[in-house]
């Protein structure tokens, strides 16, 4: 009796294993990981037929943003820009 029980438990851990295996093995980035990712599309602006946002003609959001951050610091809107090139060109790739 203690054998069959023995049996049975090793059968269902095995098979437990191997799933979990197989789902790990699905879930994992494909390649060793150490190539870079292709970056996405440059941003054009607004897509053909839409309207930039209200009360900020010409202007995509981005850009909208940007220069209210740049009012709310009470800084020159270009300053803030070369500050955010600046931060991105010295981080780290990730």
């Amino acid at each position: 009796m203690w054998r069959r029980k023995k049996f049975i438990f090793v059968a269902v851990l095995a098979a437990v294993v191997l799933v979990g295996s197989t789902a790990g093995a699905g879930c994992a980035p494909a390649g060793g990981g150490d190539e870079e990712l292709s970056s996405p599309p440059e941003d054009t602006g607004l897509p053909e037929g839409m309207a930039p946002p209200e009360g900020v003609p010409g202007e995509v959001p981005y850009e909208a943003s940007m220069a209210r951050v740049a009012e709310i610091l009470r800084i020159d809107q270009q300053k803030l820009e070369d500050a955010f090139a600046q931060a991105r060109s010295e981080m780290p790739d990730q």
